[in-house]
């Protein structure tokens, strides 16, 4: 009686009719859907499977209970694992599997003695030739850490002596998985390889082999046994997984996202395979999804760091403030400081800094830069914050910051910034480097002269010595071209000239030259406003001039 790849509830009921209406007739048969089910990972399934199982059939109840108890073992109920074992050896002692389910305890405790003892007992029993409990004991050494494997190997190597059982596939998995435990890789691929040999829909084997060509990165024979995993079953849970893990090594997190899913939608849907999901979700930047399946899981898991982890990260990438600051203040609540990274502050900041909360971003920009130094470039990201709240000297300080911690320029912008932060501090001549390297970065920039012509100006207030000449002159030509447009700073700059060539009226090196140069600055000023009266007045008082 086999298990469809799909089994529906209404077949578990249907199944457990038949169970009922015929008893022992199905009970040799009965157990095989529900380690079908537990093969799939569909453990919630196969517990109910297994209870009813065990509630309407004598016969099978017996290894019913062992298979409840492998399913308390798995969600670390051992307590509750031993209860079911002796459920089982009290209905029919001379049903030995649930022996190995207490030995599996044992070797769980770590009491390999105790644990061996029962297993040879139970091997004796059986006249060493059940080959169920071959296996069932491998797997109980897989399933612990237990170093010492000799023995389930050798048992096993036994195993294939039972009649019509050495080209069992099910011997050779567990000795593979016995030598992966042992780190002996040839050995483990090996066994799998035989696996798939003598059944060539042994789906198990090929993704062994799989996992190990993936361990050493030999990705085009992982892939190669991948494909033949999924040709055997299209609908295997574990192929899913393993094609996932497969697209995460390779960063194709797209596709490992899109096998998780299928991985999920095959087995069950429990908090951690959704929380591996969501993961998975935010690397392939998909993170509308990841947050509406944190979202699902929240209601179940709300105080999940991880989760609320994700979910902060995940509103952040899209820019979303309103949900992402509570998300991050949440995760801080829940998480331990000694767990903070860098970036928690960082895009934590960031959030804060799109909604305005400058002083809270500084904070944590600070915070970041104080976990690691190497993120120097958020010294510019805390001078903006600093230059919005016009805490100027504090702007211009991490600007310099950047500049020395990076060892690199600044941007036009940045220096621009710095310049005006030192005007505004009244610090003109590093206002004036700051200036001179934004033009070095970019010669043809008029803006550049004309903030090195007003630093130069607020040191010499009188013009006398004429420092910010050179620079109106340098703007000038550079702004001509586009007279409206800087048609204000033009005339600020003919004005400066003009007013500078008036001061040098009787120095005798302009003696014959200042003014021509005069007229024609303030004549500029009115060819770009006719009606400036400034300029209409120097001219007027020309003839006053001597």
């Amino acid at each position: 009686m086999k298990l469809s790849k799909q089994f529906s509830i209404v077949q578990y009921i249907l199944l457990a009719m038949i169970v009922m209406l015929y008893g022992s007739k199905l009970s040799a048969q009965a157990i095989e859907p529900g380690v079908k089910l537990i093969d799939l990972e569909r453990y919630r399934d196969a517990k109910d499977y297994f209870e009813t199982l065990a509630k309407n059939d004598v016969k099978a109840a017996p290894e019913a209970y062992y298979y409840l108890g492998e399913l308390a073992i798995r969600d670390s109920q051992f307590t509750k694992a031993n209860d079911y074992f002796q459920k089982g050896n009290g209905i029919n002692q001379e049903q030995p599997i649930n022996q190995v389910g207490l030995g599996h305890l044992k070797l769980l405790a770590k009491d390999t003695v105790e644990a061996k003892k029962i297993f040879e007992e139970v091997l004796d029993n059986t006249d060493y030739k059940d080959i169920r409990i071959f296996l069932q004991i491998a797997n109980a050494y897989i399933n612990s850490d237990i170093k010492g494997l000799s023995q389930p190997i050798a048992w096993l190597n036994k195993a294939k002596t039972i009649k019509d059982q050495k080209r069992n596939p099910l011997i050779y998995d567990r000795l593979a998985n016995l030598y992966l435990k042992l780190n002996n890789g040839t050995l483990a691929r090996e066994n799998f390889q035989i696996s798939v040999n003598y059944d060539s829909t042994f789906i198990r084997g090929y993704l062994g082999v799989a996992d190990i060509y993936l361990k050493i990165k030999s990705y085009t024979d992982t892939e190669t046994y991948l494909n033949d995993a999924l040709k055997a079953d299209t609908n295997y849970t574990a192929t899913y997984l393993a094609f996932s893990e497969f697209y995460k090594t390779l960063k194709n997190y797209d596709k490992a996202a899109l096998a998780y899913k299928k991985y999920i939608d095959l087995s069950e849907r429990t908090p951690k395979k959704l929380e591996d999901y969501s993961t998975l979700l935010y690397l392939a930047k998909d993170y509308k999804t990841a947050i509406d399946i944190i979202l699902e899981l929240g209601k179940i898991e709300a105080n999940d760091s991880q989760l609320n982890h994700i979910l902060a990260y995940s509103y952040y990438a899209l820019n979303d403030t309103t949900n992402g600051i509570p998300a991050f203040q949440k995760y801080f609540s829940l998480t331990d400081p000694k767990e903070y990274i860098t970036t928690d502050f960082q895009y934590y900041g960031k959030l804060l800094a799109f909604a305005n909360q400058d002083s809270l971003a500084i904070e944590n920009y600070k915070k970041a830069i104080a976990m690691d130094t190497s993120l120097t470039d958020l010294h510019g990201d805390i001078a903006n914050l600093y230059w919005k709240i016009k805490k100027y000297s504090e702007a211009a300080n991490e600007f310099e910051l950047k500049e020395k911690t990076t060892g690199k320029k600044l941007s036009l912008r940045e220096y621009f910034d710095l310049g005006r932060a030192l005007m505004a501090i009244k610090q003109f001549q590093k206002a004036d480097t700051a200036f001179y390297k934004l033009t070095e970065l970019k010669p043809d920039l008029p803006l550049g002269y004309l903030m090195r012509a007003a630093a130069n100006s607020s040191i010499d207030t009188t013009s006398e010595l004429g420092l910010a000449k050179p620079h109106y002159e340098k703007f000038i030509e550079l702004a001509s071209a586009a007279p409206e447009k800087y048609k204000k700073d033009l005339i600020d700059a003919y004005s400066y000239l003009g007013f500078y060539y008036f001061l040098k009226r009787e120095d005798p090196a302009f003696k014959d030259t200042w003014k021509q140069n005069y007229i024609d600055n303030w004549q500029k000023v009115l060819a770009l406003d006719p009606e400036n009266a400034k300029a209409k007045n120097a001219i007027d008082n020309l003839k006053l001039l001597k």
